[in-house]
């Protein structure tokens, strides 16, 4: 029980950072610059953490994260659906290498 609480807060703590990066690269590709906030390093953090136990739903909980995580920013930050999108997709892609780096320290 102590192994899988510890797992799913470092997942949160990375999915975070992911977004977190896909945020900042987001703020850079639109033009804002980085002193420029789209939102909250919490919001991120709510976000991440409901898209996480929404992915334990079987079978349809992975489609069902991205809804619910792409939903919660829309709610959080205001740009545009594409520009969220966007940021979600480098954010997971930053999460997702960020795993295999450290998967192969371990």
């Amino acid at each position: 029980m102590i192994e899988f609480a510890l797992n799913l807060i470092l997942n949160i703590i990375i999915v975070t950072f992911g977004l977190w990066v896909g945020m900042k690269l987001m703020q850079l590709f639109m033009g804002t610059g980085l002193s420029g906030g789209f939102c909250r390093i919490h919001e991120l953090s709510i976000a991440a953490t409901a898209a996480i136990l929404v992915s334990f739903v079987p079978y349809i909980g992975f489609i069902l994260s991205w809804v619910v995580l792409i939903a919660l920013l829309i709610k959080f930050v205001e740009e545009s659906i594409g520009a969220i999108i966007l940021m979600v997709f480098t954010g997971k892609l930053a999460s997702f290498l960020a795993i295999g780096y450290l998967g192969l320290l371990l």
